[in-house]
């Protein structure tokens, strides 16, 4: 018996779960995240950066947040209300029929299963007010929408810090354990699923250790040939038994549907038009170069993020709201060069004529956060400068902007400056008054950007904290933890930058760890 046949003689005995992701949305006319990404890019005509920013494997999440900064998404959310059933929901519905199917988990958002013939069978969960008070012994088939339906847009989940938010993120922590764990379910099938939900799915599944549920994870790849590979070597799934085959996932089903029903599956395939759900003709010039250079900005890509201001604005005439927030921006950015050392000090002296457009703009309109963030970079530079006292003045007038403008998230920013200001105090002058201010800064930032769902923010949080403690021999291990935390989810959230800063730190500890445990002991 072959093994494949031997998996579905096992999968005969009911009681499946079924998990599943984007990709079995595919042949409905739901487009894919890199589909989408390159059209919005398109339409703002920024396509020629399409391809640069999907090989950054960019989260869609921090994609879409970005642009809800400038945007209204929610007309694009309408997209996942379009589609038909495919092939896949005509399968899920003999499942059930034959009596095998036991629970849906999906973490799309369409309404596909919705649409099918089971759609009056469903007990849907959809929003983590009901993930928490769920009911395990419904009669209907419970259909676990994880990250929310279109259906009630305000459960949908499409923004990193929405996801990564705490409070939302423990909601959802319950209800997966509980269908992981579930003494009924036999298996769990896993199909179009890209195991890249590294802030509040891949963290509860990796947790699960005593699980007697078996996995079959789809992995798609082009080949009609199935290859087997030992589930145990799968970082989200290595604590399960069961199956992980790659292989043409339409083919599978194919051959699953056969198997279990001795017929044929009837293979659908939708065209969809991505095109009425972008209405950017509103935008406003300079926005999508904003919004872009920031995406580049965050990935480390400074030199193409200053390209992509600068030539606007030589090239086109930019309102002086924009034109202020882009000057912004480009202290921001000069601040960074100067660090890496791409651009000398001189150059970085002539950016205090970007500072002074964006205070005349800001304070000409009594725009507090423009004037915040004006102050904000400033500070950066001055910084940068070693000119501290000024430094802190400049973060001092920052936080009276925002304070003003009630902008908590911009304060807390302002405590990570504040406190890597201090700490440059504390190395100059050994005065502990500097490290005591330095730990307050930053434990009090880390503390919001933990509860706030800011994850970038948040990895960044971690390594100040990292920087502090080894300024401490004796805390270096405390240091050393702080930097891991903060490597792995600059790893996630392909921060490149963070991931350099944090593994130049770890090694640091190590090489000094293994040189102490080298030294000969003088005690007799």
């Amino acid at each position: 018996m072959s093994q494949l046949i031997h998996i579905l003689e096992e999968l005969k005995n009911g009681n499946i779960g079924l998990f599943f992701g984007a990709g079995m949305s595919f042949n409905s006319g739901i487009p894919t995240v890199h589909t989408i990404e390159r059209k919005i890019l398109e339409t703002i005509n920024l396509g020629q950066y399409s391809e640069q920013i999907i090989k950054l494997n960019y989260p869609f999440e921090l994609f879409m947040e970005e642009f809800s900064k400038y945007i209204d998404i929610t007309k694009f959310l309408d997209i996942f209300k379009e589609g038909q059933p495919n092939h896949f929901h005509q399968l899920v519905w003999k499942l059930y029929r034959y009596d095998l199917l036991r629970k849906l988990m999906t973490t799309n958002f369409d309404l596909l299963i919705e649409k099918s013939e089971l759609k009056n069978k469903l007990n849907i969960i959809d929003r983590e007010s009901k993930f928490r008070s769920f009911d395990q012994n419904s009669d209907s088939i419970d259909f676990i929408k994880i990250h929310g339906s279109i259906s009630n847009k305000a459960t949908i989940r499409t923004t990193m810090s929405q996801i990564f938010k705490e409070e939302l993120r423990n909601g959802r922590k319950a209800i997966l354990k509980q269908f992981f764990e579930d003494i009924n379910t036999n298996y769990i099938i896993i199909l179009g699923y890209s195991c890249s939900d590294f802030i509040d799915i891949s963290p509860v599944i990796e947790s699960i250790t005593d699980s007697k549920i078996k996995i079959l994870f789809i992995e798609h790849s082009r080949s009609y040939t199935i290859k087997y590979k030992d589930i145990r070597n799968h970082k989200l799934f290595k604590r399960f038994d069961g199956y992980w085959l790659t292989c043409n996932t339409d083919s599978f089903l194919q051959k699953l549907h056969s198997e279990f029903f001795t017929s044929t599956l009837n293979t659908i395939s939708y065209n969809f038009n991505i095109e009425k759900y972008f209405d950017f003709k509103l935008i406003r010039k300079g926005t999508p170069e904003l919004i872009v250079s920031n995406i580049f900005f965050k990935n480390s890509h400074f030199k193409i993020s200053k390209k992509i201001l600068e030539d606007i604005l030589s090239t086109e005439d930019i309102d002086d709201d924009i034109r202020a927030e882009m000057d912004v921006q480009l202290l921001e950015i000069y601040y960074n060069l100067y660090l890496k050392r791409k651009i000398i000090k001189e150059t970085l002296l002539t950016t205090h004529t970007n500072f002074e457009n964006a205070i005349k703009y800001y304070g000409e309109t009594n725009n507090n956060y423009g004037l915040g963030q004006s102050y904000n970079h400033w500070g950066h530079i001055l910084g940068a400068l070693r000119k501290y006292k000024k430094a802190l003045y400049a973060y001092e007038k920052a936080s009276e902007y925002f304070a003003k403008d009630g902008n908590k998230y911009r304060l807390a920013q302002i405590q990570n400056n504040n406190g890597h200001i201090n700490l440059s105090l504390y190395k100059k002058t050994k005065k502990e008054n500097y490290f005591a201010k330095a730990k307050s800064y930053f434990t009090d930032s880390y503390k919001y950007f933990n509860k706030s769902g800011k994850i970038f923010e948040y990895s960044i949080s971690l390594y100040n904290l990292g920087c502090l403690w080894i300024l401490k021999p004796e805390k270096k291990d405390i240091a050393l933890r702080y930097f891991k935390s903060s490597l792995q989810l600059a790893k996630e959230i392909k921060d490149k930058e963070g991931i350099k800063l944090c593994n130049k730190e770890i090694n640091k500890i190590t090489t000094a760890n293994k040189e102490l445990s080298l030294k000969p002991n003088k005690n007799p």
